[in-house]
């Protein structure tokens, strides 16, 4: 049963940091690809295609929040089409963020 526990808890260690490492990524400048209805919204505001560029931050829950500075529009977006070059894509924080959450990965899996 304890090993099981165990399991378990690491399980959920994991699963927490994933989620949180998710949540601290950038990507500046990316290309969306909207769906139907947020493009029209988009579209609205005077944009010319369903492919826009912007800011792209991740959330906790598994979405994106994409800044667009023309139009200057926010919008929030499941996890879907987008193109960037690699050096676009970063960690909140840098390398010094991802050293922290393997180490907090360890230890509370450790601690369980």
């Amino acid at each position: 049963m304890r090993f099981l526990l165990s399991i378990v808890w690491t399980a959920m260690c994991l699963a927490f940091f994933m989620r949180l490492g998710f949540a601290l990524q950038i990507m500046d400048p990316v290309d969306v690809f909207l769906d139907k209805d947020r493009c029209a919204v988009v579209k609205s505001y005077g944009a010319s295609s369903c492919k826009v560029r912007g800011r792209a931050e991740g959330n906790l829950d598994g979405t994106w929040t994409i800044t667009l500075p023309e139009p200057p529009l926010t919008i929030q977006m499941p996890d879907g089409p987008m193109a960037y070059q690699q050096p676009h894509w970063r960690l909140q924080g840098g390398n010094l963020t991802g050293v922290g959450l393997f180490a907090g990965l360890v230890i509370s899996s450790l601690a369980g």
